[in-house]
């Protein structure tokens, strides 16, 4: 007795289809895959779009380095992925609500024309 021939298969939202199926070959489906209209959806889990103040932003970004916490455990502890604390880093820099370093301090200095000339000829 002869071993029955095998058909390479594929799965597809209709089922199990032929590999070798020319694709108008397949049937369509006869209704959309909806809930009916009287059936109630819940959603489980957190919604992903999230709007977030400048100010919520700012906070965030400046968490990193407060007590020696990296930017990973940042942003598991708001729920955020690495990358947005990176953009909104930059972000935050262009609208110049972040400084450049957050070490620099910028303070007022009065040099007279003849410290500032004394300070050239030292670097020179």
């Amino acid at each position: 007795m002869s071993a029955p021939a095998l058909i390479p298969v594929t799965m597809s939202n209709f089922g199990l289809v032929p590999a070798f199926a020319h694709p108008a070959r397949i049937p369509a489906p006869k209704a959309p895959l909806l809930p009916p209209p009287d059936m109630r959806v819940e959603i489980l889990g957190q919604e992903r779009r999230r709007r977030w103040s400048n100010e919520d932003k700012l906070a965030i970004v400046t968490a990193v380095g407060e007590a020696g916490a990296t930017i990973t455990e940042v942003a598991r502890r708001h729920d955020v992925t690495r990358q947005q604390i990176y953009t909104w880093r930059s972000e935050l820099k262009k609208k110049g609500l972040l400084s450049t370093s957050g070490n620099a301090v910028f303070i007022p200095v009065g040099l007279s024309a003849a410290q500032l000339k004394a300070e050239r000829s030292a670097a020179e």
